[in-house]
């Protein structure tokens, strides 16, 4: 049902699309009709779907390096709760920094290529997983805090027995916003240098001001956060069937 409701809201919106170009006859340079952008896409379908693999595994990538460092970092906050008052202002001013400014930082310390976009897609993706992890870990009752402190449990043993299951939820939450977190940082860090992916069609498309081809890679960059999205979405459902816990509340 989902599936058919998101359809529906498609070509609805194709329709009022191509309803609009042909009413207000909107040149084709400044916003072509859904049949040219639907044929530049397959004048070299094989061609933009390898790019847009390329970003999409970027993208993945840089959400695995992110959650890995992410949850590494949560464990330690909370172990070292002085630590945590310490750096997460740090944290916090970083991810306010404006990503084309931190692209090309990136591209000069780890070159031109994969790695850098992974990584830029890892940094964008960071801060939302280890604030679910954080909140998930504080989110005990007092009763289920006094009733920890009646075995003598030591902080880390407290944490892997019991804190990290109630932070399931959060952390899985985190992750779902930070998939599509990940197709941007990696589009972002393609348009600081790159010969492929959806970053590279967008800066291409626009200096040779093609519009519909530009279309084709929003449409693309479009595709790649909902498909990681809905990847995320998978395992946060399969993880809670499996711990038995409840997902938040939309």
């Amino acid at each position: 049902m989902k599936i058919l409701r998101f359809l529906r809201i498609i070509g609805l919106f194709f329709f009022i699309w191509w309803c609009s170009c042909i009413v207000f006859k909107i040149p084709v340079y400044i916003f072509p009709p859904p049949l040219d952008v639907l044929k530049e896409f397959f004048q070299d379908p094989f061609d933009l779907i390898r790019h847009f693999l390329l970003t999409l595994i970027e993208a993945t990538i840089g959400l695995v390096i992110a959650w890995i460092f992410a949850t590494i970092t949560a464990f330690i906050f909370f172990i070292i709760p002085k630590l945590e008052k310490a750096m997460l202002p740090v944290i916090v001013g970083f991810k306010a920094i404006p990503l084309i400014a931190i692209a090309p930082m990136l591209v000069l310390w780890f070159g031109n290529g994969f790695l850098s976009k992974c990584i830029m897609a890892a940094t964008i993706c960071f801060f939302p997983i280890v604030i679910g992890y954080l909140k998930g870990f504080r989110n005990c009752t007092d009763d289920e805090i006094l009733f920890l402190r009646s075995f003598g449990l030591k902080r880390i043993q407290e944490l892997i027995q019991f804190r990290l299951l109630k932070a399931t939820p959060f952390w899985l939450a985190g992750l779902k916003v930070a998939s599509t977190l990940a197709v941007i940082g990696a589009i972002v860090a393609e348009f600081s240098g790159a010969n492929a992916g959806i970053g590279y069609i967008v800066i291409v498309s626009a200096t040779r001001i093609d519009t519909p081809l530009l279309m084709v890679g929003i449409f693309l960059s479009a595709f790649c956060g909902i498909g990681l999205f809905w990847i995320s979405a998978i395992i946060e459902r399969v993880i809670l069937r499996k711990t038995h816990m409840d997902p938040l509340p939309e």
